[in-house]
This record gives structure tokens, C-alpha cells and sequence, in this order.
């Protein structure tokens, strides 16, 4: 890139913010502050928003033991929703596990 020259430079001209007075300048720089500032509590107040709660421990051990491979028909697994007994996989690809709950007595 060849170097700009006398010429060229002054055919951009001032730039608008070299006629700023100071205190204009000043007020810009203290409104540029305030709004980081809000920008600033806002990401704080909504950082819950932001936040995905993980699963409980519960739900991922019965996510887990229900996608169990090593099953055998008549295993007994223990559920956030109680006890299931695995029957066995059907369905046309032989996947979809088989569980029938296990009534309290």
C-alpha cells in the first residue's frame, strides 16, 4: 500500500470529533460510561436467564438405566418414578426397551 501524502490528506479534512470542544468531549465520554454501566447491570440481572439448569441426578441415572444395552428380561431398574421391569425390546429395529411398572404393595 503506497503512503499517503500531503495531498491526500488534505483531502479528507478534519475529522468531526477534532471540533469537539472538551466539554463536549467530556459529556461523551461520561454518557459512553453510563450506558456500559447499564449495559453492565442488565448482563448481571439476566444472567439467570442465561443460565441452563442441569439435569437433577435423578433424571440422568433414569435416562441412563433406561438406555441400559445390558438389560435381561426380568432385570428389576429403579426410576425417578419408581420401579420398572424390563420385558424386553421390540419394535422393527429391536430398540425400543420394553418396561412395565412395578405396583407398591
Amino acid at each position: 500500500m503506497p503512503p499517503i501524502t500531503d495531498d491526500q490528506t488534505s483531502d479528507l479534512g478534519p475529522s468531526p470529533d477534532s471540533l469537539l470542544s472538551r466539554e463536549d468531549w467530556k459529556r461523551r465520554i461520561e454518557e459512553a460510561r453510563k450506558r456500559a454501566a447499564l449495559a453492565r447491570r442488565d448482563w448481571q440481572l439476566n444472567a439467570p436467564l442465561r443460565m441452563l439448569a442441569p439435569d437433577p441426578p435423578e433424571k440422568i441415572a433414569t435416562q441412563r438405566v433406561l438406555s441400559d444395552d445390558t438389560l435381561q428380561p426380568g432385570d428389576i431398574v429403579s426410576t425417578d418414578k419408581g420401579l420398572f421391569l424390563f420385558r424386553g425390546r421390540s419394535g422393527a429395529d429391536g430398540q425400543t426397551a420394553v418396561f412395565v411398572p412395578i405396583a407398591r404393595r
